[in-house]
């Protein structure tokens, strides 16, 4: 018996799925949300990386800080607001 039955039992609901079905719809869902994540930190880094190469390839310093503010703002609040592509 698993934990899941367990907990059916405490809050007397009856599991209408099998083992295997609901262990896959967590799989599918650990998955799914491993992806998210994964976009998220790579949009976030994203924004970093953008933020060093314009520093680095922009002569003025203000607008070099400027672009660098940019990339990093849209890389680190654009996960919050949107986390699909």
């Amino acid at each position: 018996m698993y934990s899941g039955a367990r907990i059916n039992t405490v809050y007397k609901i009856d599991e209408t799925r099998s083992y295997f079905m609901a262990r896959l719809s967590a799989i599918g869902g650990t998955i799914l949300l491993s992806g998210i994540v994964t976009l998220i930190l790579a949009r976030m880094l994203g924004g970093d990386f953008f933020a060093a190469v314009a520093c680095h390839s922009i002569g003025n310093h203000f607008f070099a800080a400027l672009v660098a503010l940019i990339s990093r703002l849209i890389g680190c609040l654009r996960p919050l607001f949107s986390p699909s592509p």
